[in-house]
Parts: C-alpha cells; sequence; structure tokens
C-alpha cells in the first residue's frame, strides 16, 4: 500500500485532491493516518472505472469469481494480526475483539459462496409438457457500498463480497473514522488479484457519500408502490390482465406485491406462487 495515497481507482493508488481528512488513535490522540477526501471528479473516476469493469466481471463464470475471492480470504488470513492491530489503532477496539472481527471477515467469504449457491443458482421450472420456465438472476452493475466505523472490516465486508459474488462492481466509501482499516483492506483485495475496477475505494466524510449517491447512482430507489402501479398499467395496457405475469406481479394468492413477494416469500415460495399460477 501506497502510504501517500489515499483513493483505490480502476486498480490503482492515487493521491486525493480534497480536503484533508485524518484518522487518531483514541488511546493517545496520536494521528496514524492522514490523506485527503476525494472531491468529485475523483468519485467520478471511480464509478467510471467500476462501470467498465461492470460487463466483463458480471460475465465471468461464477467459480471464477468465488476464487477470486477466496484468494482475497487467503490474504487476509496470511495478514491477520496486522490488520487486527490496526482495527484496534484506528477504531479504539480491545485487540482481542479486533481478532474476531478479522476471523468474521475472513469466514465470510466461504459463507457467501455457499449462500450464493444455494439462493441463486439457475433453476428450471416445468409448468406444462413441453413447456419450461429458467429462473436466473442477474447483476444490478455498479453497487455503492457506505462502511461503518464500528465494525469497519467485517460489516463493509458483509456487503462487498455477496455483491462481488453476485457479479457486480464496488464503489466502497468507508467512515471517515476508519480510513486505516479501508486502506488495508483494499490492499488485499489489489494483492488478490481482482481485476482493475472491480473494485474501487474513495475516503471522506458525508459529502463524498452525497455525492457518490446523488450524481453517480444509475438506478432510481423506486417506491414499491410505485413499482407494482407501473407495471399493473403496462399489463393493462396490452391486455393480459388474465396472464401468469400479472398473476405473479398482483400477489395473487398472497396479497403481496412482486417487490415484496421476491424479498419475503424467497426463492422457493417464489418458484411455487409460479407454479401454482401457471395451473
Amino acid at each position: 500500500m501506497n502510504e501517500k495515497c489515499d483513493h483505490y481507482i480502476d486498480g490503482h493508488w492515487r493521491q486525493g485532491h480534497g480536503c484533508t481528512m485524518f484518522s487518531v488513535n483514541p488511546a493517545d490522540n496520536s494521528i496514524i493516518w492522514q490523506g485527503r477526501c476525494a472531491p468529485p471528479d475523483e468519485i467520478k473516476d471511480a464509478y467510471e472505472a467500476a462501470r467498465r469493469a461492470s460487463y466483463e466481471w458480471s460475465m465471468l463464470d461464477f467459480n471464477i469469481r468465488a476464487n477470486y475471492l477466496t484468494a482475497f480470504a487467503k490474504k487476509v488470513s496470511d495478514c491477520r494480526d496486522e490488520l487486527a492491530r490496526i482495527i484496534s489503532i484506528d477504531s479504539g477496539k480491545p485487540l482481542w475483539e479486533s481478532r474476531t472481527e478479522v476471523t468474521a471477515v475472513i469466514n465470510k467469504i466461504q459463507i457467501s459462496i455457499a449462500a450464493h449457491i444455494q439462493r441463486l443458482a439457475e433453476t428450471n421450472v416445468t409448468i406444462s409438457a413441453g413447456i419450461t420456465n429458467n429462473l436466473r438472476y442477474k447483476a444490478h452493475g455498479v453497487v455503492a457500498v457506505l462502511g461503518p466505523f464500528n465494525f469497519p472490516a467485517h460489516i463493509s465486508n458483509g456487503h462487498i463480497v455477496p455483491a462481488l459474488l453476485a457479479g457486480n462492481t464496488i464503489i466502497y466509501k468507508p467512515s471517515e473514522l476508519t480510513p486505516m482499516v479501508a486502506a488495508f483492506i483494499m490492499q488485499c483485495w489489489h494483492d488478490s488479484g481482482l481485476p482493475a475496477g472491480v473494485i474501487n475505494c474513495v475516503q471522506g466524510g458525508g459529502v463524498v457519500a452525497k455525492t457518490l449517491l446523488e450524481n453517480f447512482s444509475s438506478v432510481k430507489n423506486w417506491n414499491k408502490e410505485e413499482i407494482l402501479n407501473s407495471m399493473k398499467e403496462t399489463l393493462n395496457k396490452h391486455k393480459v390482465k388474465g396472464s401468469l405475469l400479472y398473476k405473479i406481479v398482483t400477489g395473487f394468492d398472497s396479497g403481496l406485491p412482486l417487490p415484496e413477494s421476491l424479498e419475503i416469500l424467497g426463492k422457493e415460495k417464489t418458484l411455487e406462487r409460479i407454479r401454482k399460477a401457471s395451473k
């Protein structure tokens, strides 16, 4: 890790040009990390890097993506004592607790791989003789992860890992209170051989997060009721009110709109509804 650089963008460390920021060891008030916040142009560069890398990363075989993440776990494991030390001085945790957090970071990889295989594997559903539906999942694209200060390695990792496994690329904005932990974690990702642009890190406070979410978000935060009404209008317009899709969208047997059905009922219940609706 380049000690003079602040952000990790497109596979390279970069020195920032925004306002000065630093991290203080709560035990003795010494400055342990100093850098600069990411201004809008550097945030844009991180977004563009993630966007460029998105297609190739999402098209990789799942096992290849899983291998990259397994390599990351190995890197963290190799330097677990140093990461635990950094978590302690950056956040003020006792060393024993920091060590448990590092263990959680490492274990999250295999837990997430197993969960992905169980929940998101392609499924074939036979609805009648000669007719089979395929249920597949696709990556969203660029995902922003905002990290907390209290578990600076584990909680962020808990969002980054499943998103990467699913084929998404990442812009990570860690807590401004624990930037040193984030820098160390990003070096582990770099050393694992992850392709350039797949994960990017921009340091800074709330202004950086606000800029990222308001100016570089490719997905609108739609209200679920808006989604449901929009889908109903489209189906009614094309005179498919009695179709299988209409029954699923309107939550024919549970009263739940489609977004809630997928989130609450889960994969197996959703497939069961598809089978019922086809009869």
